[in-house]
């Protein structure tokens, strides 16, 4: 992850999390952890959250097909 001296470049999909972003990292320096593995786990929650959402749409549309197919098979 690149730094420097005043501040950590987070990557795009953090932009997104501003509100939340701003009071995890209060809660992150009251227990005085390192900005940089907040970081971290603050993008791997958010990946995590993407993941979740491309696979509740793509078995969405699996039901969706199947449903489609059987009406077709009747």
């Amino acid at each position: 992850m690149a730094q420097n001296s005043s501040r950590t470049v987070l990557p795009f999909w953090s932009a997104t999390f501003k509100g939340s972003e701003l009071s995890h990292a209060a809660a992150s320096t009251s227990l005085n952890d390192s900005p940089a593995r907040f970081t971290v786990s603050f993008e791997n929650a958010a990946l995590i959250e993407i993941a979740n959402m491309i696979i509740a749409a793509s078995r969405n549309s699996f039901l969706l097909i199947l449903n489609l197919l059987s009406f077709n098979i009747k």
